[in-house]
């Protein structure tokens, strides 16, 4: 008698041919619904982020507020390469902004996380990471910061009234960087060093493109490459800020060179 591969087998389950186009459909269904659900998480990471960003822009109003509208801190006072975890402890950083925006909104501040458990620096349920960002695999060496604080607004070491931004609504304080090992938003951009100051030179379009950015008057929003860098290949700027500044300003003074 030949073997039964066709119709219901005799206990009225599937024969090995009906199986096997089952499986063909589930491989073809998974083919086209695994592209839409990649987007949509990168979508609810994207707006994840922007969320965070939203609260520190929160949190630097509220600072500002009560220090004479002086603007926090963005890098290590000692100007090393580096910010290291025995840095983010150190009192001559007690004024960097991830030392003191957190604790305006409740939530630990670098040198607590510094001195107690380094790894919640990372956790998905605090402000100090993108979901969207890729860790690399030395982030317990030093904080790996997937945003960053405007460098430009500070220049030289002087401190800086809010007040003092001409146009707060166009001019960034807080840009998503990049982190060491993730691809650049432009090749002509310096190398992504993760640190807590930054510009349009570390800056990263990490959502399909584009990245978020927080603005002096407190807003966030996400920003693609094509607006935050010069694109134009014969520009002395592409890769870098474009200058003169148009739309998304990094300067107090929008006259002001960004880079």
């Amino acid at each position: 008698m030949t073997p039964h591969t066709s119709g219901r087998g005799r206990d009225g389950g599937f024969t090995l041919i009906e199986l096997l186009v089952v499986i063909a459909i589930i491989a073809i269904l998974a083919g086209m619904l695994l592209p839409a659900l990649s987007k949509a998480k990168g979508k609810a990471q994207s707006i994840s982020c922007l969320n965070t960003e939203k609260q520190w822009g929160l949190s630097l109003t509220l600072y500002v507020d009560d220090n004479n509208e002086i603007l926090p801190r963005e890098k290590d006072y000692l100007g090393g390469d580096l910010l290291g975890w025995r840095a983010a402890i150190d009192a001559g950083n007690s004024d960097l902004w991830a030392n003191v925006l957190p604790l305006k909104i409740g939530l630990r501040s670098l040198a607590q996380i510094a001195t107690n458990e380094r790894a919640a620096f990372y956790s998905r349920q605090g402000l100090f990471l993108c979901p969207s960002a890729k860790l690399p695999a030395e982030k317990l060496n030093y904080p790996h910061f997937s945003l960053a604080m405007n460098s430009k607004l500070i220049q030289g070491g002087a401190k800086v009234r809010i007040s003092s931004i001409l146009v707060p609504v166009q001019t960034v304080v807080f840009t998503e960087s990049g982190l060491p090992g993730e691809a650049k938003a432009h090749p002509n951009q310096a190398n992504y060093t993760g640190q807590p100051h930054a510009y349009a030179n570390r800056y990263s379009a990490r959502h399909n493109g584009a990245g978020n950015l927080v603005f002096a008057d407190g807003h966030a929003e996400a920003a693609k490459a094509s607006r935050v860098l010069d694109l134009i290949e014969t520009s002395p700027s592409k890769g870098r800020a474009p200058f003169p500044q148009h739309s998304i300003l990094w300067t107090t003074d929008p006259a002001l060179n960004p880079n």
